[in-house]
């Protein structure tokens, strides 16, 4: 299992060692580099399996599915690529109607999940709190919290 270097890359990494071994049986040897040295590996796909991580730029499931749309795309770091894959998400490019290109995204996805180039291991989340004094605080769909509007009553 390759992780770049990172303490918390290093905690995943190892529990997911655990995990394969207790509950599948799976001897995992892991492998730390530093990340240009990780990155340069991955990208010549010399891994068998490694850690990577996608934040959302906007709050759209193509945002993520897109990545995986050519085997040669830019952060597509696993070969995988489908023809119908790709054919929904032309589709829903073009599709006007909000419902019926969710569905079509919906449609993408099952393929990419059935498939399974990538395993979703964890996703980042944000704490924070708020006091009740304090009013319009805006948190976006991706988590991001903005206080430009905020004020103290």
């Amino acid at each position: 299992l390759s992780y770049n270097t990172s303490e918390a890359h290093q905690k995943i990494a190892q529990a997911i060692q655990d995990m394969w071994k207790q509950n599948l049986g799976v001897e995992v040897t892991l492998d730390n580099a530093e990340w240009n040295v990780f990155l340069d590996n991955v990208n010549q796909m010399d891994y068998q399996v490694a850690r990577m991580g996608w934040l959302g730029d906007f709050n759209d499931a193509i945002n993520f599915l897109e990545m995986y749309r050519d085997a040669d795309g830019g952060n597509n770091n696993t070969g995988w690529e489908s023809k119908e894959f790709q054919d929904l998400l032309a589709k829903s490019a073009t599709e006007t109607d909000p419902e019926a290109r969710q569905q079509l995204l919906k449609d993408a996805e099952a393929i990419f999940m059935e498939d399974m180039p990538v395993a979703p291991i964890y996703f980042y989340t944000n704490n924070w709190v708020q006091a009740e004094n304090l009013k319009d605080v805006a948190v976006s769909g991706l988590g991001d919290v903005q206080y430009k509007w905020a004020y103290f009553e």
